[in-house]
């Protein structure tokens, strides 16, 4: 079958329920297969691919089919233009979390140096984007997931920045008494009901990084009440969350009387996503 057929049938197989994307994903599906990029495959739809390499792409249609996400099945996603290493030790990496990184770094110049907490490092992309564009950073990535921590060394060190991150066990905040510069964080957040959930990742991605309790405010209630004590005069907390929480996140942070400005940021997808707060 040559590729643009099959990307069309695939993508009406994968249309609705299992994709937003349909079209993409076979696309970027198919380009595994093959060994090439989706670019090829759009400027070649007549090329028929092996045997072995129909088999390939049935095999990762297949899994997709069950709504593995493609992340998983790749082994990689891209964030902020960087590739990364993707399974699953730990979340697919989201677009909506690049508008935190983006918000950090219109708040700190490239020459600060600052000491940064990243709560919740996951596949340690936040850690890793701020070490690259902030190099005179130090960070400290934090996770409650060792198989997470292991996962973000892996990432840090492909990309060269392993030495000005500190990977540390912990629940939200390492044992030792030190203060930061900045807290920021993509903590658990999705109500425990879990409604709204697609499939992929009911099924595929750890609950560990997914569910914050009955309002998915209960990590992020914990933040800010010990963020006071955890952040240097004039720290700034940036935190990732539901549209839904900003009301009461908001007046969480003005009831610690420590942050002078408080504001909202929208993700790519102009819903609230990002609070972020300076002392």
């Amino acid at each position: 079958m040559p590729l643009g057929q099959a990307v069309r049938e695939t993508a009406k197989r994968f249309k609705g329920s299992i994709s937003d994307v349909p079209t993409l994903e076979a696309q970027l599906l198919l380009a595994r297969a093959i060994g090439k990029n989706k670019e090829y495959i759009m400027a070649h739809p007549e090329h028929i691919p092996t045997l072995e390499q129909w088999r390939h792409f049935q095999q990762m249609s297949a899994r997709r089919a069950e709504y593995e996400p493609v992340a998983y099945i790749l082994g990689e996603s891209e964030f902020f233009a960087l590739p990364f290493k993707v399974d699953k030790r730990a979340l697919v990496p989201r677009p909506s979390t690049e508008s935190l990184v983006e918000t950090v770094l219109e708040m700190y110049p490239e020459d600060s140096a600052l000491k940064t907490l990243d709560i919740g490092a996951g596949t340690g992309v936040i850690s890793i984007c701020l070490a690259k564009y902030r190099p005179n950073w130090r960070i400290t990535a934090l996770d409650i997931s060792q198989s997470a921590l292991d996962l973000a060394g892996e990432n840090a060190a492909s990309h060269q920045v392993s030495s000005r991150i500190d990977f540390v066990l912990g629940d939200l905040f390492p044992d030792s008494d030190e203060k930061f510069d900045l807290i920021v964080g993509n903590p658990p957040y999705v109500p425990s009901n879990r409604k709204g959930l697609s499939p992929d990742i009911i099924r595929y991605e750890p609950e560990l990084g997914l569910y914050g309790g009955e309002d998915g405010l209960d990590l992020i209630r914990k933040i800010i009440e010990k963020a006071p004590e955890r952040l240097l005069p004039g720290g700034g907390l940036v935190l990732e969350m539901g549209y839904m929480h900003m009301e009461e996140v908001s007046r969480l942070l003005k009831e610690t009387g420590m942050f002078k400005t408080i504001r909202v940021v929208k993700d790519l997808m102009g819903i609230d996503r990002v609070m972020a707060a300076k002392g």
